[in-house]
């Protein structure tokens, strides 16, 4: 039998623990990039996903093309071909950093559906990596792996972590600012060196969130404060952290403000709020944001989470930085904002990281908890009855299996109700409301015959080109992006006498109309709509059919589980029939 010293008895268990502790952590790493990378080049349907990536892309796509300094650094709603003449549309609404960064993501990557969902995608990994480091360092393994975990599978983080917004990239900032926060209170704390580099970089870190988005504000406002709390209290970080932000905020409010229109910021802020016409009350937000909790985080995950927060607020009487930081910026922002927060669910997000520490860590707490009043239990039944019980403990023993089939009795209820909730907020998110599907079916539903029209039109014309659209037309940030040409909208159902394409339903045309169309003009005809080349005086008719092939594995991972592979056909039948129809 040989004998190791204790040295390398230790050094290899540590070896085995980190080898259990790296694959779960790379498994539970596939499980985020599992859910994050299906869809990513789905084109922008309808909902928030499809609004926010169409919006965010149009303007990613102008710093592309005319450049930072060609832009004036504005995030311009612009599209086809800007003249020095031409009107800036700016986007005035939010500060511009995630549109820079998708333009960035175009100059590398090409422009494309996927580059522009890459943006929140990364920022969400670095979120990832935050949690479970921030989680580590208090905490420990077991708590970190839980806390990455839950994060993953939050149907909020799957759904809208992905989502071309202001809020992956508001959170991954904060979490880097938290990062740094945490680590020059405890080198200010120790008298340790290097802790101006630290303040100086989390500094820098919520000034990026700033930039991002207004929240980024709330939120270093909040952990301004925890810098004040504890023992030793650091006025010094406080007031150059205040100082930094207040003067980004000004900057950036009244350099988005001289470019707005109507009511500018401070009309924005007043809708937001409830002061315009949506009129909401703090029991109505109460209550959707229970349910939202409900549908996008899900009771059974937070239960465990809830119980921690409580023994350790009695107990020690604090909270953990990230749980408090998080959630007090989230309450801030959606009792100042309460319209803003009725409508959007993706606002709480801001409260992602905090639902993962809780959950995370009150997951393992229960768990040990469970453990050990377990072994109380069998401790104090083996005292009370000495002999007969303990031969039946010893051949069958209750007390070990019952915290086990307990712990798994949740973890089996968890799933399943993770699944469901997963699954109806991916139906929510297409605008599937109910179990029984209703509406039109494809390339109608989910607007994806919007894209495909704006497709069509866009490989006939150039930058140069005029679409003048029909207002009964479904024109959306999703139609101008994917048209990247200049429009104009008109009322008439004339033609119109500036131009050079114009797209009508063709509802809205009598027959004599589509008659004096096609004697006159280049027309196509597809989706329920007429495009007419208004450059061409040749008569031409061309109809087009949409067509669908099988999916495969690839495309329902990578493109959509909403709609197959498609193609629009030229469909020779159709066109004459639709002539013979109108003879």
């Amino acid at each position: 039998m040989i004998f190791f010293p204790p040295s390398v008895k230790k050094i290899s268990k540590t070896c085995c623990k980190n080898k259990v502790v790296s694959s779960l952590f790379l498994f539970i790493l596939f499980i985020h990039l599992f859910f994050s990378i299906q869809g990513i080049s789905e084109k922008f349907l309808n909902g928030h996903q499809g609004f926010n990536g169409a919006l965010r892309s149009t303007i990613g796509r102008n710093y592309l093309r005319y450049g930072f300094w060609g832009t004036g650094f504005k995030p311009l709603k612009n599209t086809g071909l800007k003249n020095s003449d031409d009107k800036l549309l700016v986007h005035w609404h939010h500060p511009p950093l995630v549109h820079m960064l998708v333009g960035v993501s175009f100059y590398f990557f090409g422009e494309k559906e996927s580059s522009t969902r890459l943006v929140p995608l990364f920022f969400s990994l670095l979120s990832f990596f935050l949690i479970f480091e921030l989680v580590r360092k208090r905490y420990g393994w077991p708590s970190a792996l839980a806390s990455i975990a839950f994060f993953s599978l939050f149907p909020l983080q799957i759904e809208y972590g992905k989502m071309a917004n202001y809020e992956p990239l508001v959170v991954a900032f904060s979490l880097l600012g938290i990062f740094f926060l945490l680590r020059y209170k405890t080198k200010s704390v120790n008298r340790l060196p290097g802790g101006k580099f630290d303040l100086a970089a989390m500094i820098f870190s919520f000034g990026l969130a700033g930039f991002t988005d207004w929240p980024g504000f709330i939120i270093a406002g909040v952990a301004g404060f925890y810098l004040l709390l504890g023992k030793k209290q650091n006025f010094y970080a406080f007031g150059l952290l205040a100082l930094s932000m207040t003067v980004l905020l000004l900057f950036s409010f009244y350099w988005l403000n001289s470019n707005s229109e109507h009511d500018g910021l401070w009309g924005l802020a007043k809708y937001r709020a409830g002061m315009g016409s949506i009129k909401v009350s703090y029991t109505m937000l109460a209550t959707r944001t229970w349910l939202r909790l409900r549908d996008y985080i899900g009771f059974l995950a937070l239960l465990p989470g809830i119980i921690w927060f409580l023994v350790h607020l009695i107990r020690k009487k604090s909270i953990d930085p990230l749980v408090f930081i998080f959630t007090f910026s989230t309450l801030i922002y959606f009792a100042a904002f309460k319209a803003g927060a009725w409508i959007h669910v993706f606002f709480l997000y801001y409260i992602l990281p905090a639902a993962a520490v809780i959950c995370g860590v009150g997951a393992v707490y229960c768990t040990k908890q469970i453990f050990k009043q377990a072994q109380k239990l069998d401790k104090f039944l083996r005292k009370i009855f000495p002999d007969k019980l303990n031969n039946f403990l010893n051949y069958f023993p209750v007390t070990k299996l019952l915290p086990i089939l307990l712990v798994t009795f949740w973890f089996f209820f968890l799933t399943l109700q993770q699944s469901q909730i997963i699954n109806k907020a991916k139906l929510i998110s297409y605008g599937v409301r109910s179990s029984t599907p209703t509406g039109s079916a494809l390339p109608f539903k989910g607007r994806l015959d919007v894209a495909i029209l704006a497709d069509f039109i866009n490989s006939i014309t150039t930058l140069k080109d005029l679409v003048i659209i029909h207002r009964a037309s479904n024109s959306s940030p999703q139609l101008r992006y994917y048209l990247d040409r200049k429009t104009r909208r008109t009322y008439s159902s004339r033609i119109p006498p500036k131009g050079d394409v114009f797209l009508i339903p063709q509802r809205k045309l009598t027959k004599s109309q589509i008659r004096k169309l096609l004697n006159n003009y280049h027309v196509y005809q597809m989706l329920r709509y007429l495009i007419v080349d208004l450059r061409k005086n040749v008569p031409s008719f061309r109809s087009y059919s949409f067509k669908t092939y099988p999916a495969n594995w690839s495309w329902s991972f990578f493109h959509s589980i909403f709609y197959p592979p498609w193609k629009m056909i030229f469909d020779f039948d159709k066109t004459e029939n639709f002539k013979k129809r109108l003879k």
